[in-house]
């Protein structure tokens, strides 16, 4: 017998979001390498997965990767987490940002579709912090 389980995430998950901005829920942060195929494999990955809260999309899901390679694109997030504007490199924090301290927190995130080996997904733009 050969069993495949979908689980309610799952559904969501490949469920089609109205691009916009939506009211997300930064539910887990993880880091992992780039795989083989990946433009600069080992390099560090961090996955950020954030989940709508409200609405008709309430509940699905995002992933959101940031890399290591590009850290400069991860600033709106970082400035949407902590409510701070990052304009200057005065602005910036030498030590670097935890990405852990996101967890559990709500911010703005702009959702557009996006096409990914033939599939329709969802992808973060954009990311304001929840006023």
């Amino acid at each position: 017998m050969s069993i495949f389980k979908v689980s309610p995430t799952d559904l969501l998950r490949s469920k089609t979001v109205q691009p916009g901005w939506w009211t997300v829920l930064i539910k887990n942060v993880q880091q992992k390498p780039a795989g083989a195929g990946a433009k600069n494999p080992g390099s560090i990955n961090t996955v950020v997965t954030a989940v709508i809260v409200g609405g008709p999309y309430d509940g699905v899901p995002i992933d959101t990767y940031f890399s290591e390679v590009a850290p400069g694109m991860a600033v709106n997030f970082i400035a949407a987490i902590t409510g701070k504007p990052i304009r200057t490199p005065e602005d910036l924090n030498s030590e670097g940002y935890d990405f852990d301290l996101a967890k559990g927190k709500k911010v703005k995130a702009e959702v557009i579709n996006d096409t990914y080996k033939g599939a329709l997904t969802n992808k973060i733009k954009d990311w304001q912090p929840l006023v």
